[in-house]
């Protein structure tokens, strides 16, 4: 569990790093996903409910209406195809020039389902993992 917990954590941090370093490129959702399932290590993509790419606010909390939504389908995880997509907030309108206003924060949500490998209560059933980082977009020139 504590596992599980720690990957979880350091590939939304990665997730996070990977869409602010890609700014508003048209594939940045697709390397935040991709660094995040790298992260993944032990804690594997089987287990993954959801990734989440979304706008934060000024103190970094998501905004709902602009929170992009990823659900692992089949094949090779890394691929952005293996992915089924909801996109409410595309890259290509995120603010990421200097000097125009100020830059989007840009975070990542995983969620991802721990079951117990004992079933031997307490340690039965499932707990769900849900980590978020929020940072903000790296300026394009």
């Amino acid at each position: 569990m504590i596992r599980d917990y720690l990957a979880v954590s350091a590939a939304t941090r990665a997730g996070a790093g990977a869409a602010a370093a890609a700014g508003r490129s048209i594939s940045a959702d697709c390397a935040a996903v991709a660094a995040v399932v790298s992260s993944l290590g032990s804690a594997g993509v089987e287990s993954l409910d959801r990734i989440e790419v979304f706008r934060g606010n000024k103190s970094g909390a998501q905004v709902s209406t602009a929170t992009n939504v990823y659900h692992y389908r089949f094949g090779d995880p890394v691929v952005c195809s293996s992915w089924e997509s909801i996109v409410a907030w595309s890259p290509s309108v995120r603010h990421a020039v200097a000097g125009d206003g100020p830059l989007d924060q840009v975070g990542v949500r995983v969620v991802l389902d721990h079951g117990f490998a004992s079933g031997v209560p307490p340690f039965a059933g499932v707990v769900t993992i849900d980590e978020a980082a929020t940072t903000g977009l790296i300026p394009e020139d």
